[in-house]
């Protein structure tokens, strides 16, 4: 086993950027890190075998077309792991992957940490048993995972939300009333990847070309996602809409959101930004998903939050006029922007406090058994 030596393997955007940190946080005790991931864990100091993360695809029509490569990279990994023998082995989300690469691990001796936590209360229960069988500990970001983790018999700790460590705290909850300055300012956010984009962004501007006919003072802004090329938003040309890479503080000035479901709506909770959940792919995807998919609320703000608090349309009903609808509902009326933004705060207070990355390392480094014996790891308690 070497006892310095950490492996880490994340498929997705969202994981990379999680990833990220954690691998900043366990960098500074001199720690190896090295495994698969994306260009964010690559600039942060771990040792990348193959951009896993940047690769993603989206629906199961995508999986089965790149079925053959990851069942290749698979054995790569496994590979790896049996070539390094890491202290631990870090999994971030990406289940269908990461599971398998958890049995091979734990059938080589290796302890398996899982960070970011398969939804499987949204959908695929029957993958807890396999879970439980090979996961060590299990560390949550969603405050309801724990007890969900607990009862069906996996260690598991609840960490907080990493995000907490990317929003700025004097950001939070601090999105303006609208109409203060005279303007109302619309954020359009069609997803991080290019075919959330490609499903996303007609229905959206369409929404935002609504909204400004009926409301002269709205200022619509499409905020390309980190990462995808300009030429992605093309359509954006012939609408009135302004294409721009907004940071946190800019987004925490827009008044109301059209918000393509994902993590982005976790943002907004935090920033106390007003939105619409949108979900819209293609019918196959839409058919397998609505087969397999056992919660009927999709926007994570409203799984947190336990029922709906902003409102969603998904595939059928995502339609421009009655996203419009609701959106100017709340816009110009001061009352119903400040209840949805009561509701966004008390979200956002659920995740848990700033410091996720570092106690995940503290955490990692107690498993795999990098510290020093006479060195107990302090590890924080969420409230």
């Amino acid at each position: 086993m070497n006892a310095k030596t950490v492996m880490l393997v994340a498929g997705e955007a969202s994981g990379d950027m999680y990833g990220a940190l954690l691998v900043c946080a366990l960098r500074r005790d001199g720690v190896r890190l090295i495994g698969m991931g994306g260009s964010r864990m690559r600039e942060a100091g771990m040792e990348l075998s193959y951009p896993l993360a940047d690769m993603a695809t989206v629906g199961w029509s995508g999986v089965l077309r790149q079925l053959g490569s990851f069942r290749r990279l698979l054995r790569q990994a496994c590979h790896e792991v049996e070539e390094h023998r890491p202290a631990a082995l870090v999994l971030l989300d990406y289940p269908g992957f990461n599971v398998r690469l958890a049995e091979h691990a734990h059938r080589a001796g290796v302890p398996v940490i899982y960070y970011i936590a398969p939804q499987l209360w949204a959908w695929n229960p029957g993958r807890i048993h396999r879970i439980r069988r090979v996961v060590d500990h299990m560390l949550v970001i969603l405050p309801f995972e724990e007890n969900y983790y607990r009862e069906s018999g996996v260690p598991v700790e609840f960490v907080g939300h990493p995000l907490l460590d990317m929003v700025p705290t004097e950001l939070l909850g601090q999105a303006e009333r609208p109409g203060r300055d005279g303007e109302l300012r619309l954020g359009l956010l069609p997803g991080s990847r290019r075919t959330e984009v490609a499903h996303m962004l007609p229905l959206m501007l369409e929404t935002a070309r609504r909204v400004v006919a009926r409301e002269p003072r709205c200022r619509a802004l499409l905020i390309r996602a980190p990462g995808l090329p300009p030429e992605l938003y093309a359509a954006a040309r012939d609408a009135p809409v302004e294409l721009c890479d907004l940071d946190y503080a800019g987004r925490a000035e827009l008044h109301f959101a059209l918000t393509a479901s994902g993590t982005a709506t976790l943002e907004n909770a935090l920033l106390g930004v007003p939105m619409c959940v949108i979900y819209r792919t293609s019918p196959v995807n839409y058919g397998i998903a609505k087969a397999l998919v056992r919660i009927q609320r999709i926007g994570l703000v409203n799984i947190v939050a336990g029922r709906e608090v902003c409102p969603e349309f998904i595939q059928r009903a995502a339609r421009p006029a009655a996203i419009a609808d609701a959106a100017l509902r709340v816009l110009t009326d001061p009352d119903r922007w400040q209840l949805m933004r009561h509701d966004l705060n008390a979200v956002a207070a659920s995740l848990g406090a700033p410091g996720a990355s570092s106690r995940v390392a503290r955490i990692i480094e107690r498993l795999g058994g990098l510290l020093p014996a006479a060195v107990p790891a302090p590890v924080e308690k969420i409230s």
